[in-house]
């Protein structure tokens, strides 16, 4: 039996976590030695580039890929791109383009996809606010960000079994505009590579 999504458009956009980890550009560091904690890297109105991959947790179970991420993350066609521009010392305002596809079987609401191919794109702006030298390390940059975004999904249809379910849910093609708040961190490899890292919250 197939039903409207109508009660579900609340519940379904509640929570939304990726992972992302990508390369980028970076800047210059002061002395010899930019591994020597006594330097430091300078990141004034500088900009980043970087490119890798996401993993979309919209489960209805909150961090529950981090448990089992092949059960419940979303890890289909999972590219991610993004930008960064360095105003200040420990400011910087990014833009991230997310694509990724709901696929049959993946969790989403607490049902599974009964359809195949269902694109994911997001794009999400951000200001980080950066914890540098805080460890005194300084290949390590951690921060906290905060922004907000836009995510289109198309339609697809859910099921309450993996495998020939009694109940199906119609889901439309969405828009959801959402409020993000993140935590991540860059590891330079180099003064001009680094790695980042980040999880991020979208309601």
């Amino acid at each position: 039996m197939k039903r409207k999504i109508e009660m579900r458009k609340i519940t379904i956009a509640l929570l939304m976590i990726f992972l992302s980890l990508s390369v980028h550009a970076q800047l210059t560091g002061t002395g010899s030695s930019w591994r020597n904690a006594s330097n430091r890297l300078e990141f004034n109105r500088l900009w980043g580039f970087g490119a890798g991959m996401n993993i979309v947790d919209d489960s209805g179970h909150t961090l529950s890929f981090i448990k089992n991420p092949s059960k419940y993350g979303v890890f289909n066609k999972p590219l991610s791109i993004f930008a960064e521009y360095f105003w200040r010392k420990n400011i910087g305002f990014s833009g991230v383009f997310s694509n990724n596809a709901y696929d049959k079987g993946d969790i989403i609401d607490n049902m599974y996809v009964q359809s195949s191919g269902s694109q994911y794109l997001a794009f999400d702006a951000f200001t980080r606010f950066y914890f540098r030298n805080l460890f005194n390390v300084v290949v390590f940059d951690p921060y906290l960000a905060v922004g907000a975004g836009i995510t289109s999904i198309d339609a697809y249809t859910l099921g309450d079994a993996p495998e020939n379910p009694e109940n199906t849910v119609e889901v439309p093609k969405t828009n959801r505009y959402s409020a993000n708040v993140g935590v991540g961190f860059n590891f330079w490899i180099s003064q001009n590579w680094g790695v980042n890292m980040n999880l991020t919250g979208k309601w």
